[in-house]
């Protein structure tokens, strides 16, 4: 009978490790979603520290070269392609994106100044999305309380058979013809994918130089 208790309580124990050694699999699978979903978002947030924040001059010797007019080759438009403006058509629902803009290329940063109190300051980036081409606006909301980075949809184009410089000339361009009742702006102050030469000549080309 001792035998036989001994045994018995040895047999339990051991099951019993055995029991609590093994995790089931429906625990493991629970793990490997939570992993998976930690992962996603440090990819997301790693993606947002990557945007490029645009540099703004304070000083005169930090104002980058402002382009000669004519100076850039611009390529030729691609076939059928027009860019649209997104205040005033306004890109469909259905392909509209909910959040902010992940996978983009910083293209420039202009400047209007109207005066001391008044100023326009845009980013531009662009971001292939499905079917189209996003030219997407990055800017500082002085109006909030707490001032920060905003994005907005200015201009849209399609994708296909269409490079991602035709893209960044011809949406900007478009865009600056479309919006009603804006001039040239004032000055480049940083450059990216689009240089100051090729800058100068999309607004010579919204501008002339005989109507500014």
């Amino acid at each position: 009978m001792r035998c036989g208790a001994s045994w018995c309580g040895t047999a339990r124990t051991s099951h019993a490790r055995d029991f609590v050694g093994r995790p089931c699999a429906s625990t493991s699978n629970d793990d490997s979603s939570s992993k998976d979903r930690m992962n996603r978002k440090i990819r997301a947030r790693k993606a947002v520290k990557r945007v490029r924040v645009p540099r703004v001059p304070m000083l005169p010797g930090q104002i980058p070269a402002q382009g000669t007019t004519g100076a850039a080759l611009l390529p030729a438009r691609p076939r059928g392609f027009e860019g649209k403006c997104d205040f005033i058509d306004r890109m469909p629902e259905e392909n509209r994106p909910s959040g902010s803009p992940r996978n983009v290329e910083y293209l420039c940063s202009v400047e209007w100044a109207s005066s001391p109190n008044h100023t326009r300051l845009d980013s531009y980036y662009l971001n292939p999305r499905g079917a189209y081409w996003l030219l997407w606006n990055r800017y500082h909301d002085e109006n909030d309380w707490k001032p920060r980075w905003r994005w907005e949809i200015y201009a849209y184009g399609p994708r296909r058979g269409v490079d991602a410089k035709d893209a960044a000339v011809y949406l900007l361009m478009d865009a600056w013809r479309i919006e009603s009742g804006s001039e040239r702006y004032d000055m480049i102050d940083d450059t990216g994918l689009l240089s100051a030469d090729d800058i100068s000549a999309i607004a010579a080309a919204v501008w002339p130089p005989n109507d500014e």
